[in-house]
């Protein structure tokens, strides 16, 4: 795929991924862990890892942690959406989706639904998707008001995060694509 149609698809991943649901957080804050972490001076238990030194903290610092259990669950939403996407199983990876990101792609193919849509949109990039980043388990899940953050190490221990939402007492992916926290350019956690 050439360039131009890389980066166009990438901005349609990015307008599709940030219009789909919000995160509740303000993406110029670099604080908004609990008051607790905060008086204690210490990191948000479980995102300790993926805090940047001088870098936007807002996500790592979103909301607060979550339960064990909870994490399992947004663990196993996360594994089987991934899989799935990798294995171009699109009607199991769209049943892992968010309403409103759903919504958005049955926009993109009336009639077709999410499944004909997805198919569409990694056809083009089957060469330039990344291979599945998630490595392991979900280190961190930052939750507040049923939206969150599920924090994990892909390779050479990059730091990624997926949003996530609760729905109807389950969590979905508000994404299509983890969010990489740490600059592919640089070698660094």
């Amino acid at each position: 795929m050439n360039r131009a149609a890389s980066l166009a698809l990438s901005a349609l991943l990015v307008a599709l991924c940030l219009g789909s649901c919000g995160s509740g957080a303000d993406p110029e804050s670099t604080t908004g862990g609990s008051a607790d972490a905060e008086t204690a001076g210490k990191p948000p238990a479980g995102a300790s890892g993926f805090r940047q030194s001088g870098g936007d903290n807002s996500i790592p610092n979103f909301g607060e942690e979550a339960r064990a259990g909870e994490r399992a669950s947004v663990q196993s939403t996360l594994r089987s959406y991934l899989d799935a996407r990798a294995a171009g199983a699109w009607r199991r990876a769209c049943s892992s989706l968010a309403a409103p990101l759903m919504k958005q792609l049955d926009e993109l193919a009336p009639g077709r639904g999410c499944p004909t849509a997805l198919e569409g949109l990694y056809a083009s990039a089957s060469s330039s998707l990344p291979p599945d980043p998630l490595r392991g388990s979900v280190a961190s899940l930052r939750i507040e008001r049923g939206r969150g953050f599920a924090l994990f190490y892909g390779p050479s221990r990059r730091t990624y995060a997926m949003p996530v939402v609760l729905e109807l007492g389950s969590w979905k992916v508000a994404q299509l694509a983890p969010l990489p926290l740490t600059d592919p350019e640089l070698d660094s956690p």
